[in-house]
């Protein structure tokens, strides 16, 4: 990748969305008249480099738009791209390609998956473009929403993200109004939030429809590459978090309240871990950053080369900005001789290492896969492997967590740790939240808040709010939901992603150099296999196997046993 150029420096032009179908429909033909499959493969990497511009240009409003959600030119460009890029015929493209007969070279040369890629490009396009461009639309409409609420609190307003360190002060006053507060500006919100969930499900079930599928949900899925397993082995997967892992997350909140020394742990508790306070980073964010270096020299140089080259082009920004998108992290690919870009809206809570660390590790996948020479279209791994490399990338930041938050190192890697497994159950409960919303788009937002609490009673019993259970029981709390509103459908990937990263920990704490191999191996092959065989390639056990997740909580109960010992008396 390129070192000789600064982020800072990129600018964005406006993409000519009628050129661009010209351009597109001009290489359509092309295939069509191909007369080699020499010819052919030269068609497709002109087509890799024109995707290739398009998105550059769409990533970059996106990320301005991001890093300044006030900044309304950037937003407009945004949703001008995003709508733009969705309208393309590409599946007219897929089409031609497909029908060539010079296509089994390409599967020679590229393997199966190939096909599997443009067949859904295909499928996913028939038709509804419109619908599509306008699911994009309201999707970064949302964002911007989020990114622009302000919440006052005491005298003084913030951001959501600023708001975070008092959601998990000590004082449980404390907890409980600023919570109070980050409800009460979303119920504040609550109509136009609302409408625009209801206008995306009507949208999505159009969309759905219109490319001949059932439901949203079945669309997703051959969206997200599940095409050799599906709702069967994920409905076993859930039924297996709930018998296996919902009882040892129990036993963690009742070990969390007796830290805490309180009654009952309400919802507004539960973020935080310990009495004393949360894990705080040791520094700022050039501290992190220098922790950072260290950290990856030490796992990997390769790995510890690249995050310079990062800091060498200006290719993150995680700064902290009342301006900022706050409650997510993000990593994009610009160009593939560009360092990918990662941005986080830091607010100096344990959380600025978690998703920065997270952030990275999508952005060493990619690089690894560029490195090994694999098509674009290969680029991005299958969906739910996609996570794996970030997760993963977490636990391994267990290694370094001294270098981030100094004495609070073993605080930090207990509640993690837990973390990561409440966030299993989190993710099925919002699947199967999920499942219910898009097979149901004509319900009320008050049938969707019913599903939701009888939901969490079965993957969290007990779960109370307290004072603040009328919010919860409004369902204020999912408009707050990115996943809902931006990306139905894909948690489950999360979940999944998860149990793998833990799979990856369990080797490293045996051998830490054999695990890391291991993981840049899979890292390297992108989105060549199905995610079937892409575990099968690292001998990985799929998540959904019978048998899984229950050896996950034996490895689970030894693992927080041991980081129980080192924590403070």
């Amino acid at each position: 990748m390129r070192n000789d150029y600064h982020f800072s420096d990129l600018v964005y032009q406006k993409t000519d969305y009628e050129e661009a179908t010209a351009t597109l429909s001009r290489l359509t033909q092309g295939v069509k008249e191909a007369k080699s499959a020499d010819e052919l493969f030269d068609l497709l990497k002109q087509h890799e480099d024109f995707a290739e511009q398009i998105g550059y240009m769409a990533t970059l409003a996106y990320i301005h738009m991001s890093l300044d959600s006030s900044d309304q030119a950037f937003a407009e460009a945004a949703a001008y791209e995003m709508a733009g890029a969705s309208q393309l015929p590409e599946s007219v493209f897929a089409r031609a390609v497909l029908d060539s007969p010079y296509f089994p070279e390409v599967t020679k040369k590229y393997g199966e998956e190939y096909r599997l890629r443009l067949e859904k490009s295909f499928r996913l396009q028939k038709e509804g473009l419109d619908l599509i461009g306008k699911e994009a639309q309201l999707t970064n409409e949302y964002q911007r929403l989020k990114a622009m609420i302000r919440i006052p609190f005491r005298g003084e307003e913030y951001s959501e993200g600023q708001l975070l360190p008092l959601r998990e002060s000590t004082d449980r006053d404390t907890r409980r109004d600023a919570t109070k507060a980050l409800l009460t500006a979303y119920r504040d919100k609550k109509e136009e939030f609302t409408a625009l969930l209801k206008e995306l499900m009507t949208v999505r079930d159009g969309i759905a429809k219109a490319n001949g599928f059932s439901d949203y949900g079945a669309y997703k899925n051959v969206s997200y590459d599940r095409n050799d397993y599906g709702d069967a082995e994920i409905g076993r997967f859930c039924a297996q978090v709930k018998e296996y892992l919902v009882p040892l997350i129990s036993g963690l909140h009742e070990a969390q309240r007796k830290r805490l020394g309180v009654d009952r742990l309400y919802r507004y508790d539960m973020i935080l871990n310990f009495a004393d306070g949360n894990a705080q980073p040791a520094g700022d964010v050039d501290s992190l950053t220098k922790a950072s270096v260290e950290m990856y020299d030490s796992l990997n140089p390769a790995l510890g080369d690249f995050f310079r080259g990062m800091i060498k082009t200006g290719s993150f920004e995680i700064s902290p900005s009342d301006k900022k998108v706050s409650g997510m992290g993000f990593q994009t690919n610009l160009k593939r001789d560009l360092y990918p870009f990662v941005f986080n809206n830091c607010n100096g809570t344990d959380s600025d290492v978690t998703v920065f660390t997270h952030e990275i590790g999508h952005a060493w996948q990619h690089c690894l896969t560029i490195e090994a020479r694999m098509p674009a279209l290969y680029d991005q791994m299958v969906h739910d492997a996609l996570e794996i490399p970030s997760k993963t990338m977490e636990l391994f930041t267990f290694s370094g967590a001294e270098g981030f938050f100094g004495k609070d190192a073993d605080k930090f890697r207990y509640a993690h740790f837990c973390t990561m497994l409440e966030e299993i159950a989190h993710f099925c409960m919002a699947h199967e939240l999920e499942t219910f919303v898009l097979t149901h788009p004509d319900a009320s937002f008050e049938e969707i808040a019913a599903r939701e609490s009888a939901l969490a009673q079965t993957y969290f019993p007990g779960l109370h709010g307290g004072e603040l259970e009328p919010f919860y029981e409004e369902g204020i709390h999912l408009l707050r939901d990115m996943v809902l509103f931006m990306i139905p459908r894909y948690v489950m990937s999360y979940a999944l992603s998860a149990v793998c990263a833990m799979q990856f920990y369990e080797r490293f704490e045996k051998n830490p150099q054999e695990a890391v191999a291991q993981y840049d191996a899979l890292c390297k092959k992108g989105g060549s296999l199905s995610y079937p065989a892409l575990l099968a390639s690292v001998d990985m056990k799929a998540p959904y196997e019978d048998g899984c997740m229950e050896e996950l909580c034996v490895f689970a109960r030894k693992m927080l046993a041991r980081l129980e010992e080192k924590l403070p008396a």
